[in-house]
């Protein structure tokens, strides 16, 4: 059912002791769909992205507010922030992987929006991890 799928733009694992995954389900990975959409449409925030992503390659589960930021509703979820491009993200069962699950565009200031994409990560990673515990029995 789940898959975890590379990004391509980022340099491979071996230089960093955390990874960041995209989450696929059913081989459908729509954070990696809008991710290269961004690449095209929003070139200069997809970059200020990819620096941010490099920074949760050392420290997934870090926040500083201007990379990262913590979800105060749903523990365990984070915002990857560049430019007006947010992923969201949780930190795998294991504790080395950071798993993406969906993407915000946020050119305007929507808190609903954004409130329904850190749910929509939480709603995400409670399965996944359900899975992942019927996965390691």
């Amino acid at each position: 059912m789940f898959e975890l799928v590379r990004w391509p733009d980022l340099p491979d694992s071996g230089e960093f002791v955390y990874q960041i995954r995209m989450l696929s389900i059913r081989d459908r990975c729509t954070a990696l769909d809008s991710l290269i959409e961004m690449r095209i449409r929003h070139t200069v925030d997809y970059k200020k992205l990819l620096n941010s992503a490099r920074y949760v390659l050392t420290r997934p589960d870090s926040e500083d507010g201007i990379h990262v930021r913590a979800s105060r509703r749903h523990r365990g979820v984070f915002e990857l922030k560049g430019g007006q491009i947010r992923l969201f993200y949780f930190v795998s069962a294991e504790g080395d992987v950071a798993v993406c699950t969906n993407v915000y565009w946020k050119a305007k200031s929507s808190r609903n929006e954004q409130n329904a994409a850190f749910e929509k990560c939480a709603r995400l990673r409670m399965d996944y991890l359900n899975w992942w515990e019927e996965k390691v029995r």
